[in-house]
């Protein structure tokens, strides 16, 4: 007992020198950051949270758990090195290796060391994700024919990135006990991202981390610029998404999920946190001043308090619950009245008539080459004719060096890839919603609630590509990779019971 104790003390006391030799080194490397990045305390203090981000995996115990937590958080956040920049609007502009690609590798190799020691019999490629790739794969066609072979390229290249997170985080998530925590740090990240963003709120304008996906103020200023009548002020957030009509639509496609989880007998703590971040989000939703955000949100709350009526675990119990929501609904939409009626009786009319415009252009594209389309990702390239611009002269003087984009995923689609691309594109995201919709049924409550949320936060994104192309945007697009995902691995699990049995 004594050798027992003696070895415990010198433990101890090793472990306050490793402590104090590693303050010692912080802050002298601290001091030497400073310098080095020439004063700036923000760089310093991310690079710094960095490393703790860093040592927190090697000391958490359970480092693939950890991986799976960084996924999420990152996901959303611009921590990409770049090559080949062509800078455009409409889709991938250069070959991008982002922050989650490291962290993607780390959970595929502890997947390949189960499938070697027989723990994971086979990697799962479900259906949904064949017909994705199969719409990725259609956009060789410009690749191999052209027109602006390089940028279709990249875009292949991003979709196949989206292909990659699918694939690993669905595989990933094999047991209940890993969609929990999954929905956990997809709580977490929501609830940071919303806390961020009321922050920008109160502050006024950006914080200057343009690197992490923050909007610069230029984008701020020409944001608020354009949202209301005569020009009128109005600081719209983005968090760290880069704009608030995509932060706004990240959040709208989750909040259905947190929501489904309070119908469920889960634990008093996770249900709490689902009410808490749900409270957040919605607050950080109506900062967004996003219409568009607004409709998905609402839709998807209406889907799911309709939902859960004719679910027969459901349909009886939660009484009190749904009652204070709708109060807590009700009182939110009183308080919050102001910006609300603002915002849907006093918005721009420009930026409506510009999209109606460009919708038009897509149009005209589209039906100059109905088959294939003009070529992926070359929009804004070969738009010019079809305007009333006329040439690109005429669409500098107007727009100036950065031209627009069609706001509407299924019409650029369409300009771009012709009718072939828009039936391939339908048809995968069909197969894609409707694959693993039957788990809604399910008489297990937390997988009936996570696919209805599922299910209505890919509706949330369908209505939003109405009115943007947030699929083309590297950071959406990883979301809606990590949404489909988890949706997946409700359908993955089943049907592994179903083998066992």
């Amino acid at each position: 007992m004594d050798g027992f104790k003696k070895e415990r003390s010198r433990r101890a006391l090793g472990l306050l020198v490793l402590a104090v030799l590693v303050l010692s080194g912080s802050a002298i490397g601290i001091v030497g950051l400073i310098a080095l990045f020439g004063g700036s305390a923000k760089l310093v203090i991310v690079f710094v949270a960095g490393i703790l981000f860093l040592g927190a995996g090697f000391f958490s115990g359970n480092l693939r758990l950890y991986t799976l937590y960084a996924c999420v958080f990152v996901a959303p956040l611009t921590l990409t090195k770049s090559f080949l920049v062509v800078p455009h609007m409409g889709g991938s502009s250069a070959i991008s290796f982002s922050a989650i690609d490291p962290l993607l590798a780390v959970l595929l190799c502890y997947q390949l060391r189960d499938w070697n020691r027989g723990k994971l019999k086979e990697f799962a490629i479900p259906l949904p994700l064949k017909f994705f790739l199969f719409f990725v794969f259609i956009g060789l066609i410009t690749v191999v024919t052209g027109p602006f072979r390089t940028l279709a390229f990249f875009e292949v290249f991003r979709g196949l990135q989206m292909a990659v997170i699918m694939f690993v985080i669905l595989n990933e998530l094999r047991s209940r006990s890993r969609i929990q925590h999954f929905l956990t740090a997809m709580m977490i990240a929501v609830f940071g991202q919303s806390l961020f963003g009321i922050a920008q709120y109160i502050y006024g304008k950006p914080f200057g981390l343009q690197f992490l996906g923050e909007m610069s103020n230029v984008v701020a200023e020409t944001l608020s610029a354009a949202t209301l009548e005569g020009g009128e002020a109005s600081f719209r957030i983005s968090s760290l998404l880069g704009h608030a009509n995509l932060f706004a639509i990240y959040l709208a496609s989750q909040i259905p999920i947190f929501l489904g989880l309070l119908f469920t007998k889960s634990a008093l703590w996770w249900r709490t946190l689902a009410i808490v971040t749900l409270a957040l989000a919605a607050v950080a939703l109506l900062l967004t001043l996003s219409r568009t955000g607004w409709v998905a949100a609402g839709v998807g709350v209406g889907g799911i308090m309709t939902a859960t009526l004719f679910h027969s675990r459901m349909r009886g119990k939660f009484l009190y619950g749904r009652m204070g929501f709708i109060l807590a609904v009700a009182l939110f939409g009183v308080a919050f009245s102001g910006p609300i009626i603002t915002r849907l009786t006093k918005s721009d009319k420009g930026a409506v008539n510009i999209r109606w415009e460009l919708l038009e252009v897509a149009g005209r594209m589209g039906r100059s080459e109905p088959v294939f389309g003009k070529g992926l990702n070359s929009f804004i390239f070969q738009m010019a004719p079809y305007t009333k611009y006329k040439d690109a002269a005429g669409m500098t003087e107007y727009f100036g060096e950065n031209w627009p984009v069609v706001h509407n995923l299924y019409a650029l689609i369409w300009a771009e890839q012709g009718t072939v691309g828009v039936v391939v594109f339908l048809t995968a995201m069909t197969v894609m919603a409707v694959w693993a919709l039957p788990n809604v049924w399910s008489q297990d409550g937390l997988i009936a609630a996570v696919a209805m949320g599922c299910f209505l936060g890919f509706v949330a994104y369908g209505l939003d590509w109405m009115a943007s192309f947030s699929l083309r945007q590297d950071t959406l697009g990883r979301m809606f990779a990590l949404h489909m995902a988890l949706y997946f691995s409700l359908e993955i699990q089943k049907r592994a019971r179903l083998a066992e049995k």
